[in-house]
Order: C-alpha cells, then sequence, then structure tokens
C-alpha cells in the first residue's frame, strides 16, 4: 500500500531506518535459505487489517521484490464474532503466521 500516507511521516522513515539498522537482510528471503539485502520494511500483518501502522513489532526488513509480491495475503479468523488472529494462504497453502515472523 505505498500510497498510505504514513509513509510519507518522520516517524515511519524514522521507524524504517531504526528496523533495516537492526536487520540489513530480507526477511521473507532468508525463510527460503537465501540471503538478499532488504531495501525496504514491510508489515507481516497488513495496514488494511487494522493494526497500529507504526508497530515495530508487526515490521520486518524486505528486498523489494518480496515485498511488492507479497501484498495483503492475510485474512482474518474469526471465531464467536472475535479475531482470533491472522493466517497467510500464500502460495495455496495455509500458514500460520507464527511460523513466518
Amino acid at each position: 500500500m505505498a500510497g498510505n500516507p504514513i509513509y510519507n511521516t518522520k516517524q515511519w522513515r524514522e521507524l524504517r531506518k531504526q528496523i533495516l539498522e537492526q536487520d540489513s537482510d530480507c526477511h521473507w528471503c532468508r525463510l527460503k535459505g537465501k540471503r538478499v539485502k532488504a531495501t525496504s520494511v514491510d508489515h507481516v500483518i497488513e495496514i488494511d487489517a487494522g493494526i497500529d501502522p507504526y508497530d515495530a513489532s508487526n515490521l520486518v526488513p524486505s528486498c523489494a521484490s518480496c515485498n511488492s509480491s507479497r501484498g495483503a495475503r492475510y485474512v482474518k479468523v474469526i471465531v464467536d464474532g472475535t479475531v482470533a488472529g491472522y493466517q497467510s494462504y500464500r502460495a495455496g497453502k495455509r500458514v500460520r503466521l507464527d511460523d513466518i515472523v
């Protein structure tokens, strides 16, 4: 969601810089056994899910390719009318969020 106004804020620029300084490798590539330089920061649970966009615990370093190809692929899991969590349906395979973070 590159058009989101949060990406133009000073708070986001500082947080982005901090995340990239802590870890310069792409989180998603590392899960595939590759080492690729991170050039952006990705929200694990997308902003559209209503999360705090500045929550550092929801941010991972990412290469541009992974960040743009992931998109908002997480869906809410509702149990008895309450959000119980989020799951990914990447590549047609259901993955628990804890498994990829």
